[in-house]
């Protein structure tokens, strides 16, 4: 497969060219696409260090959520065209203000700036470095709202 991805069966929003994140194989994948029945249309994207994204990857997948990993341009051109429901995990939210009203975020951050989270209507902060539990607590909260948003 030479590290690439095959996007011939992905929705059109889908069908980005490599790298996703980074320049490693590992990162230009999607993880699979099964999702809780109740989360069926949402998609979670990370922009984060590769690190991070490989851990968020390796637990959500294991979870069953479908995860897309992307750096910050080629996120907002996803979200600018996606019709899906979109959790955005990342430590740059300023990048995504554009989003605010539709966007739900999990801000991950040693230092989170409150008062830009704040300008997210659907929002939760977790403070690096965190557990498992609180991070997936986080994340069902987000996807529970955009489901029903």
């Amino acid at each position: 497969m030479n590290g690439r991805i095959d996007t011939l069966d992905l929705p059109a929003f889908l069908r980005l060219p490599s790298p996703i994140c980074g320049d490693c194989a590992r990162r230009r994948r999607i993880a699979q696409w099964s999702v809780p029945s109740t989360l069926t249309d949402t998609l979670v994207l990370i922009v984060e260090d590769p690190f991070i994204c490989n851990y968020l990857t390796a637990l959500l997948s294991r979870r069953g959520y479908a995860v897309m990993l992307a750096g910050a341009d080629r996120a907002v051109d996803m979200l600018r065209e996606s019709p899906r429901a979109v959790v955005l995990i990342t430590n740059s939210p300023g990048l995504f203000l554009r989003f605010v009203d539709r966007l739900p975020l999990l801000y991950l951050s040693a230092a989170p700036d409150l008062s830009l989270a704040a300008r997210f209507h659907r929002c939760r902060v977790v403070v690096k470095p965190f557990r498992a539990e609180h991070f997936l607590g986080a994340l069902e909260e987000l996807c529970a709202e955009a489901v029903h948003a």
